[in-house]
């Protein structure tokens, strides 16, 4: 018996443009369920209600020129339906030399499901710089990397909704919303920062550095700050 050829592919669940590479993608279903016991505690009967099928992926950005434009509208209407659900995280990860990461989860019902351009949406565009490609972009404006005696090595920033989805009399997805559009920012670098007034806040809050430093390594620095944003 011959074997079985079975490809190796990563799905584009959520139809990244052509300069992504999905390296990663999946997608599982849950439904809540009610179990009836009987008078002695065994099992009597089950009911099954509001199917949801939750997916994942996780690509790369390479060899574009400018992943703000790329990204399109998973940017510009964050939080709307991208072909397979409705998104309520995107994350976007850079680190020193090494081409751009995304990493997309979002949602689907199986019964009145989401629809393009009824959820509230944000435009959060403006969080990464234009023509951003390999490395680590200007996130935050902070003197001490201006000045170049200090560099990012790393960061992060996550745009987060909260979705509220709400049953009907049968049990199934009845309407569903989304409120709070969120980014979380996360900077690692190296070198000295004197102080949090060496950063310029911008639009971003909740600002906090932490510096770090031993005899055995250069000085390094964290900085972690959230941006919200009103929606379209």
């Amino acid at each position: 018996m011959a074997e079985t050829v079975v490809p190796i592919e990563a799905s584009n669940l959520h139809a990244l443009s052509a300069n992504f590479h999905t390296s990663a993608s999946s997608q599982s279903t849950e439904n809540a369920e009610n179990v009836v016991l009987d008078s002695t505690g065994d099992f009597a009967c089950l009911s099954e209600y509001d199917l949801v099928t939750n997916y994942s992926q996780t690509a790369s950005y390479c060899p574009g020129t400018d992943i703000v434009n790329d990204l399109g509208t998973f940017l510009t209407t964050f939080g709307d339906v991208e072909t397979v659900g409705a998104v309520t995280q995107l994350a976007v990860n850079f680190e020193a030399g090494i081409a751009p990461t995304v990493q997309i989860e979002s949602h689907q019902h199986k019964v009145n499901p989401h629809v393009d351009g009824t959820l509230n949406t944000w435009d959060v565009s403006g969080v990464i710089p234009a023509k951003t490609t390999v490395g680590v972009p200007a996130l935050i404006a902070v003197s001490e990397v201006t000045a170049r005696t200090a560099s990012f090595v790393s960061a992060s920033v996550t745009f987060t909704n909260t979705h509220n989805d709400k049953p009907g009399a049968t049990g199934d997805h009845f309407t569903g919303q989304s409120i709070t559009g969120k980014c979380s920012l996360s900077i690692s670098g190296v070198g000295t920062i004197s102080s949090e007034s060496s950063i310029t806040a911008g639009d971003w809050v909740n600002i906090k550095l932490v510096k770090s430093d031993s005899n055995t390594d250069q000085d390094t620095f964290t900085i972690t700050a959230d941006q919200y944003f009103t929606k379209n």
